[in-house]
């Protein structure tokens, strides 16, 4: 008796997030996508369909996530790369207009993204998948839906920094007018926060909006005993700030909460609280900025965890956000109690009080941080309440199921 019919995907990123080349998987961007594609091709046959690796490039260290196969009843995950072809001119301008993402289709920009869109566009259609399922990061999902004649899940992520005024409405009025061209829409968007909802059912009119929770590896983030202080870059940290420091919402509520804390701890006559930042700076005059706050910046070292397994508490302070904060879960899965702003809570589905400290000010949130430092007990009930809402929805098995769930029914759905 045959055996179940087994979907047929196409993943199409326009990063190389499996085989030589690839982006870390220390890297959240990387393993949420590398854990897409292992579980993808537990359950589909799938193709990838991704850039070909610079010349030279090795690839990236294996995780314990990376795809198995328990029951070698299926072949791996076949790596086919897809490069630029040679398209003329006069097709690059139509190309990069339905793509919709540039004012100006000739410029070089636009020339890489139409070749992009036309070498993805002939692998999606290659043996009529079932499915394509096509990474959008920072705008480039918008090809996904109207290049492809096959059911597409767009995987979408919002840009904070939306193009406005003649700008973002010369680009709305591209995507429009591709859309009325092709009359075609995703069979579904994904986005990978509850805080992305609104955004993707605004932009996707009419398309059925999935939240995934986003994914990190709890093989590799994983708290162990904090080290006894041998040297002075083994002393406990009291707060450590993780993440990127180069872009203008992490930096800007990091200060502001630096000072708050410089101003409480003065007011209340106890010792300065040493904050850390971790992280890519950008320039020296945000390193410079940190300094001047009293924060001591570490640089952006490979491996964070021995930074967490010495903090007290982690300190999440972006006013402003998209997508899913990494540092939270990352915290969580480190055992570390988190303080943080309502709208970073959001991005993950935390729950202020119980497994985050929230508050909407850097004044108070200060307040919070010196608060959560004078109490372990409460630190301790808030690390074991993080680490369970973790395991519940941001574990690869979680991500498992939920990518499961989806693919059947957008699978079942077609024709």
């Amino acid at each position: 008796m045959p055996g179940p019919h087994r979907l047929r995907v196409v993943l199409v990123s326009p990063h190389r997030i499996v085989g030589p080349g690839a982006l870390p998987p220390t890297d959240g961007f990387s393993f949420r996508y590398r854990a897409l594609a292992s579980v993808l091709d537990r359950h589909t046959e799938l193709r990838v369909v991704q850039p070909r690796p610079a010349r030279g490039e090795t690839a990236a260290p294996a995780t314990d996530a990376e795809a198995t196969h328990p029951s070698g009843d299926h072949d791996p995950v076949l790596m086919e790369t897809a490069g630029p072809p040679r398209v003329s001119p006069g097709r690059l301008r139509r190309l990069a207009t339905v793509a919709g993402s540039f004012v100006r289709p000739a410029g070089r920009p636009a020339r890489r993204q139409a070749r992009w869109v036309a070498a993805m566009t002939m692998a999606a259609l290659d043996g009529d998948p079932d499915v394509a399922v096509v990474i959008g990061h920072d705008g480039d999902d918008t090809f996904a839906s109207l290049t492809t004649q096959v059911p597409t899940v767009v995987w979408a992520e919002e840009r904070l920094f939306t193009p406005v005024g003649r700008l973002g409405a010369a680009l709305r009025h591209l995507e429009d007018r591709a859309r009325r061209r092709t009359h075609s829409e995703p069979a579904a968007v994904v986005v990978i926060s509850p805080a992305e909802r609104a955004w993707a059912e605004q932009r996707y009119p009419g398309t059925p909006v999935h939240v995934v929770d986003h994914v990190v590896d709890t093989t590799y983030w994983t708290p162990e005993p904090h080290p006894q202080p041998d040297d002075p870059d083994d002393e406990p940290i009291a707060v450590l700030a993780a993440g990127r420091l180069d872009t203008v919402r992490n930096t800007d509520g990091l200060l502001a909460v630096a000072g708050a804390l410089t101003q409480a701890t003065a007011a209340s006559g106890r010792d300065a609280v040493a904050v850390v930042a971790a992280g890519v700076a950008g320039d020296p005059a945000t390193q410079a900025a940190l300094v001047d706050a009293g924060v001591r910046y570490a640089g952006a070292p490979p491996d964070l965890r021995p930074l967490y397994r010495r903090a007290a508490v982690a300190l999440v302070a972006s006013f402003a956000t998209s997508g899913a904060k990494t540092t939270i879960l990352q915290a969580w899965a480190m055992g570390v109690p988190v303080v943080t702003t309502p709208a970073a809570a959001r991005s993950v589905g935390a729950l202020p009080g119980t497994d985050v400290v929230v508050d909407d000010t850097p004044e108070a949130v200060a307040r919070a941080v010196l608060g959560l430092l004078d109490d372990p007990d409460r630190r301790a009930d808030l690390a074991r309440a993080g680490r369970a809402t973790l395991e519940r929805h941001h574990t690869v098995a979680a991500y498992e199921q939920q990518v499961s769930a989806l693919l059947e029914e957008v699978g079942t759905g077609r024709g």
